[in-house]
């Protein structure tokens, strides 16, 4: 199965890893989601579940899907949630994806696990790498001079 790569080369070292990314309508149909609105997303090992900003929702002209009771650093609390498709890079559109209104649009965990993600720092310059599907174990104990 053919794997879809985004990678990101940095000329210094990253405190974050951002990329631009298209939020679309959610669609039933694959590849008849309307990608009308282009954001910078910050991907976010932290966040169990992605979100995105108040001006996306507007954009999109989206309402609320449902409540979920999330909770974070300050406790619990009940929030709406949104139904969107995200376009993470050109062949790759993560259909129907449940996000929450959040003050950044964060790619979490519901949408990293379903690839492969490494990150590098040599010779101070950050390499991120993602793709979808995961095709194999990345363990760099196990590479080859180790």
């Amino acid at each position: 199965m053919k794997s879809n790569v985004l990678t990101i080369l940095a000329d210094s070292l990253l405190d974050a890893i951002q990329s631009t990314v298209q939020y679309c309508e959610a669609s039933l149909v694959p590849g008849k989601a309307k990608c009308s609105v282009s954001a910078i997303a910050t991907w976010d090992t932290g966040a169990s579940i992605s979100f995105i900003t108040r001006e996306v929702i507007s954009s999109l002209g989206l309402k609320p899907s449902a409540q979920l009771r999330v909770r974070h650093s300050q406790g619990e609390s009940v929030t709406d949630s949104y139904e969107v498709s995200i376009r993470l890079f050109v062949g790759i559109v993560i259909q129907n994806v449940t996000v929450l209104e959040g003050s950044a649009n964060l790619i979490g965990m519901d949408i990293i696990q379903m690839g492969d993600m490494a990150i590098t720092n040599r010779d101070g310059r950050t390499v991120f790498s993602f793709q979808i599907p995961s095709s194999h174990k990345i363990d760099f104990k196990q590479l080859p001079g180790k």
